[in-house]
């Protein structure tokens, strides 16, 4: 396995991509911290893995307040000793298509906070006890949306979803470069247009016009490339922002 003995924390894992990578890396064999907002959906991601015999720990905490994240990397630490692996994934988006006109200031602070400052503060919390360890795998779920300044609608750009996804690819490049010193390593995945709740709204024929593959991709193809991420396989890789769009962005 090529996770064993490693300890895993992913964001936002009660539901969508985030529950299917739990799944993956627990299946390697990590020791798996189910993060959720919603304390009843990282317990019940919890229960299906430990019915599949893996160990496994739900805890709640919102991923924005620094208060929160640090209790959260208390408790593992507590129980643990430490931390090996961070994929940040938990995110948000605005249930309609907005416009920069039709964007409210409280709805800007919501998407940015979780997005990107919530990736920050997880980073932070984590850095310590990797660095302790002179070991470190951080993974963030980006979007190629934050390459193309639009999602996949070709409409109205939900520019504050663009904006916290084009800064998770920044901050990664930068805590790359930080962090390199004591072996951690740190990369992106820029999913393009994954079956997930997210997507259920949009138009699926229209949206693969732009897609070479001409389908959306699955979580399960994003969690294979996090599992490679976050292994040694990956050891001479970091800054790194990997796509999987189905060759929607070739760069």
């Amino acid at each position: 396995m090529l996770l064993e003995n490693r300890v895993a924390l992913v964001t936002g894992a009660g539901k969508g991509i985030g529950k299917v990578i739990s799944k993956c890396l627990s299946e390697d064999g990590a020791k798996l911290i189910v993060n959720d907002i919603d304390i009843d959906l990282a317990r019940s991601g919890a229960h299906e893995l430990e019915r599949l015999g893996r160990e496994v720990m739900p805890i709640q905490a919102d991923i924005s307040q620094w208060a929160d994240v640090a209790r959260m990397v208390e408790r593992i630490m507590q129980k643990y000793g430490r931390i090996d692996i961070l994929v940040n994934n938990a995110g948000v988006t605005s249930p309609k298509l907005l416009s920069i006109e039709e964007l409210s200031e409280e709805e800007w602070d919501r998407v940015i906070d979780v997005n990107l400052k919530g990736t920050f503060l997880c980073s932070k919390a984590t850095i310590q006890p990797m660095k302790s360890q002179h070991y470190g795998r951080i993974v963030n779920i980006a979007s190629a949306a934050g390459k193309l300044g639009r999602t996949i609608s070709n409409e109205k750009t939900k520019a504050h979803y663009c904006a916290s996804k084009a800064g998770i690819i920044s901050l990664t490049k930068a805590l790359a470069r930080e962090l390199a010193p004591w072996g951690i390593t740190v990369n992106a995945i820029a999913p393009g247009a994954i079956e997930t709740e997210m997507t259920g709204a949009y138009d699926i024929e229209k949206a693969c016009q732009d897609i070479p593959l001409k389908r959306f991709g699955n979580p399960e193809e994003v969690a294979r490339a996090v599992l490679f991420l976050v292994s040694d396989e990956s050891s001479y890789i970091t800054g790194e922002i990997l796509d999987i769009n189905g060759g929607m962005i070739m760069d």
